[in-house]
């Protein structure tokens, strides 16, 4: 019996809907399996050995080229900055909120197996891009019409202002749920004449806090996805987008303050993406002094040489 076991802190379900998170593309049918056993990790971790949280943003620079990005050229990596150390309360939370909002810059990353037209056969393109975590909000254009006019300009006003609110997570009181849900395949199989019967099991654990109780709606639409947001009237569509985005800060805050610490470093990695200038906001750990909070750069993954 094989087990798949999925664990959401908090949900995602309505990635398509806003445009959420690291957009990773991958393209299955152009896998080399022939390196799937060389270990790949994040592009921080390619270079000098990580003594002190500089050297993550020399390796990042050093390694920034077309020979590993794709894409590189479109790129210009000006300068990485120390911002501060997190040495209170205040600023620990400062942080929680600042990588619970709209703020920070993520990216999308593509890649597939391509020609080089040389006798050296296929390489491995790898694609990045700059993207906001609810680009949705910012770019309607492309949405069908009920989505767009459920995302009306002053309705787009009271999203901004739930993203850019401050609060402290711990003072608020917070409902937590939790759900399991089990779905068993059987499947047969024949092997040297025997009939084999094999049981698969795939199980979805669900947990999130929540500042009050779950709407019919959120139920509906993100927990047993029985309705899509579309079908529902603008006021109750409207209405589940602000609860989603709330749930989804909460959740991340209480993410964040398992994985920030007082006595973390931050930094500022500049680049140029086409001529516009961006601002990457990222937290170093003062004890292994590797990056750990990043939303552009630490998600991309190179083969590690042996």
């Amino acid at each position: 019996m094989s087990k798949k076991i999925l664990i959401l802190i908090a949900l995602l379900l309505l990635r398509s809907i806003l445009g959420y998170g690291q957009n990773i593309k991958y393209n299955s049918e152009n896998v080399n399996t022939n390196d799937n056993h060389i270990e790949e990790v994040s592009i921080y971790e390619i270079g000098s050995n990580i003594k002190i949280c500089e050297t993550n943003f020399r390796n990042l620079f050093n390694n920034w080229h077309t020979n590993y990005i794709t894409n590189a050229h479109e790129y210009n990596l000006i300068t990485f900055s120390y911002v501060e150390t997190i040495t209170d309360s205040m600023r620990f939370n400062y942080y929680c909120n600042y990588f619970s909002s709209a703020k920070p810059i993520y990216s999308s990353i593509g890649s597939s197996l391509e020609s080089n037209n040389s006798s050296l056969g296929n390489f491995k393109a790898l694609y990045v891009y700059p993207s906001l975590r609810y680009r949705t909000f910012y770019d309607t254009l492309n949405l069908q019409k009920k989505m767009r006019l459920i995302l009306s300009d002053i309705f787009l006003q009271k999203v901004d202002n739930l993203l850019s609110m401050s609060f402290n997570v711990d003072t608020l009181n917070l409902i937590y749920y939790s759900k399991e849900n089990i779905r068993r395949d059987t499947t047969t199989e024949y092997e040297s004449s025997f009939k084999v019967f094999r049981v698969e099991e795939d199980h979805t654990f669900l947990s999130l806090a929540s500042t009050d109780s779950l709407s019919q709606d959120y139920i509906d639409v993100f927990i047993h996805q029985t309705r899509r947001i579309d079908e529902l009237s603008l006021v109750k569509a409207r209405a589940l987008i602000l609860e989603y985005l709330m749930i989804e800060r909460v959740n991340n805050q209480l993410f964040f303050i398992n994985k920030i610490s007082i006595g973390d470093k931050v930094y500022d990695i500049q680049f140029e993406y086409r001529g516009t200038l961006y601002h990457n906001i990222v937290v170093c750990d003062y004890k292994s002094n590797k990056v750990i909070v990043d939303f552009f750069f630490k998600h991309i993954k190179l083969k590690k040489e042996q």
